[in-house]
């Protein structure tokens, strides 16, 4: 994951006061869920510090600063932007035809992908407490590709795993978290989505 093994330094991030026991209440479900763990020490940590939703002032969402782990980590193979309007002009020339269409977003796809940060450059401090991620978390460098990646995995079980129609028929775009799939009848779209 590391390919500059130097320790950094950060700034503790206060959590204002008004948002510390929702802060506190999310961190317990991530360790609940898995999704990070506590630990004793590290040499490497980001600062984390929780922040109101937007539109939402009393819900908090988890917010790490990463960029001194994110400069000192191997980039991965990321999802190209490139691909989008290619993507889009697909999409187009088949809305032309009058094929129906819905896009899923994978909430918390991240969250899904599980990593072994052996290095600790995802370890983060909030409050004074360290934790260590079990899974991918946002605003890392590679969540993308490992996002992307995983996508494309579970799309080639789920093409082998069922019978779908012919691609004249049926036809599934993915981008990291996202999905859109289009066909010429609304039962062939909802059938995929329902499988998916």
């Amino acid at each position: 994951m590391l390919c500059n093994m130097s320790i950094w330094r950060y700034k503790p991030i206060p959590t204002k006061d008004s948002l510390k026991g929702a802060l506190i209440d999310l961190l317990q479900r991530l360790e609940q869920q898995g999704c990070i763990q506590l630990i004793t020490a590290s040499t490497r940590l980001s600062p984390g510090w929780g922040i109101a939703k937007p539109g939402k002032p009393n819900e908090v969402q988890l917010v790490v600063d990463y960029r001194e782990a994110n400069k000192r980590c191997q980039p991965l193979m990321q999802p190209s932007p490139s691909m989008l309007p290619q993507y889009l002009y697909e999409m187009a020339q088949f809305q032309k035809d009058t094929w129906v269409g819905t896009t899923l977003d994978l909430k918390d796809m991240f969250f899904s992908i599980p990593i072994d940060d052996v290095e600790g450059a995802l370890n983060m401090c909030v409050n004074g407490t360290t934790y260590k991620w079990t899974v991918c978390p946002q605003g890392y460098r590679n969540a993308p590709a490992l996002a992307t990646s995983a996508m494309n995995d579970t799309l080639r079980e789920f093409r082998t795993s069922y019978i779908l129609p012919s691609p004249d028929e049926l036809k599934i775009w993915s981008y990291v978290d996202d999905l859109t799939i289009m066909g010429r009848t609304r039962q062939a779209v909802t059938e995929v989505s329902n499988k998916s």
